[in-house]
């Protein structure tokens, strides 16, 4: 299971007199009665937090008394809880293990055992295009009523920073880019509206309770809170099982849009077409600006610039679909943030901002749309947190996603053969 927790830090640097001054806990490395095995963060990899071997776990096992909780980040340890905490009791933008303290050790460490993991969104978090809050909700009769929801908001404020570092002709989009926030957030009220009337084919999509487009003012959607769902690094990328889980969402909804007609038109339209013509110049100042910085490892962007991205390909794109009678709904953003998980399962597939209609047979067609919007993707996160977080293995990271860049590229010019 890979460990999903932030990198750690020296192992106390607390300051709150709120939270326990004590680093040094054990945790049990055995699983809990009943449990549904669904933990995707080992408690071990935290700082100060060190596994008990399982001989020693059966040993004690009956000399338990489980007693207070607390919640355990890379960061902060906070407790003692009486009861256990949720995400409404925690700091906001960080995850946390909630484990209970069971034992003390001879050694006079504390034994804990995990009993979940909370992922705090906080009161506002920034997307590319829009700002998502997580909203608590108080009933006078809860049965069977959400305790929150999440709620997306069109904004264009990280796009933009992360466009004037991108291209030189970054800071062209400032002015153009509500014009593409519009289009997309239509886009996914449109997509979503769509796909919820059709709960029969089982997709994973967030619960809807509400999409509004930009036409209503108030351009809103309000979705279900998938709290404990994860996403997986970029970087890291997806295991084989992962892969086929995702491969059998993308079967549910072609077989969906072969059934509905409604289903592969609720996306992107032609007529939208005009906004995309300032984001396909940004497209190229990304790619020429990557070329520059990388122009031997690069040389394949080079031809993809002078075969492709010079031309109206978006346009070239939704041409070639009019001829092809096995169309469907394309994602058209699908990475790793975009798909939430529990466990090995797909719990939701979200930001369907850019969904389109595409050819659902032939993989060469599509390629050089994936190949720019690749280049355009590896551009953008390498100037975004999305690769740079401030830490040791950030040019790691942005190494590795520029070898896929490459290798997409190369695939692309070898299909086409391009000079």
């Amino acid at each position: 299971m890979r460990n999903h927790s932030r990198s750690p830090i020296p192992e106390d640097p607390r300051n709150d007199t709120k939270m326990r001054t004590n680093p040094q806990m054990s945790v049990f490395t055995g699983e809990r009665e009943n449990s549904e095995n669904d933990f995707t963060v080992d408690p071990s990899s935290l700082p100060g937090v060190h596994p008990i071997p399982r001989a020693f776990n059966r040993y004690i096992f009956s000399q338990l008394e489980p007693g207070e909780y607390y919640a355990k980040s890379s960061t902060q340890l906070l407790g003692p809880f009486a009861n256990e905490p949720n995400e409404s009791h925690l700091p906001s933008n960080e995850d946390f293990v909630i484990m209970r303290r069971m034992a003390k050790l001879p050694n006079g460490r504390l034994a804990f055992q995990k009993v979940a993991e909370v992922s705090c969104l906080g009161p506002e978090t920034l997307g590319y295009m829009s700002t998502m809050r997580r909203v608590h909700l108080q009933w006078e009769n809860p049965a069977d009523k959400p305790t929150s929801v999440i709620i997306k908001l069109p904004n264009v404020t990280v796009a933009s920073e992360a466009w004037s570092k991108s291209a030189e002709n970054g800071h062209e989009m400032d002015d153009y880019g509500g014009d593409v926030i519009t289009m997309m957030h239509n886009c996914e009220t449109s997509v979503y509206n769509c796909l919820s009337k059709y709960p029969e084919f089982r997709l994973s999509i967030p619960f809807l309770y509400s999409a509004l487009d930009v036409s209503t003012g108030t351009p809103i959607i309000v979705m279900e809170d998938l709290e404990k769902a994860i996403t997986f690094d970029v970087a890291e990328g997806f295991n084989e099982k992962q892969l086929f889980a995702i491969v059998d969402e993308l079967v549910k909804l072609h077989a969906l849009s072969y059934k509905y007609d409604e289903v592969k038109n609720c996306g992107i339209k032609e007529s939208t077409l005009t906004h995309m013509e300032q984001f396909q110049k940004l497209v190229l100042g990304v790619a020429e600006q990557l070329y520059k910085q990388n122009p031997e490892y690069l040389a394949s962007v080079d031809v993809l610039i002078r075969n492709h991205l010079t031309k109206d390909w978006f346009q070239d794109l939704f041409e070639a679909i009019k001829s092809d009678p096995n169309t469907v709904l394309c994602h058209g953003d699908l990475w790793s943030p975009q798909i939430l998980w529990k466990a090995e399962k797909i719990a939701a597939i979200v930001d369907w901002a850019l969904c389109k209609e595409g050819p659902v047979e032939s993989y060469k067609r599509m390629l050089p749309y994936t190949a720019a919007m690749g280049v355009f993707s590896a551009g953008m996160w390498s100037n975004s947190p999305v690769l740079k977080r401030g830490k040791d293995d950030d040019d790691a990271r942005i190494k590795e996603i520029m070898h896929r860049c490459k290798e997409i590229v190369e695939e692309t010019v070898k299909a086409y053969d391009w000079k």
